[in-house]
């Protein structure tokens, strides 16, 4: 049995200092068994 696990991070981006951050959705997917834990 597999169990999907969906790490959602929202980054805030800004490439210059005038400009105003905008949100970066980072979607990490991890595929593991059940009886172990997801590495971070």
């Amino acid at each position: 049995m597999k169990i999907l696990i969906l790490n959602v991070k929202r980054i805030h981006v800004s490439k210059k200092p005038d400009e105003k951050p905008y949100e970066m959705y980072v979607f990490n997917y991890f595929l593991t068994p059940a009886t172990s834990q997801p590495s971070k």
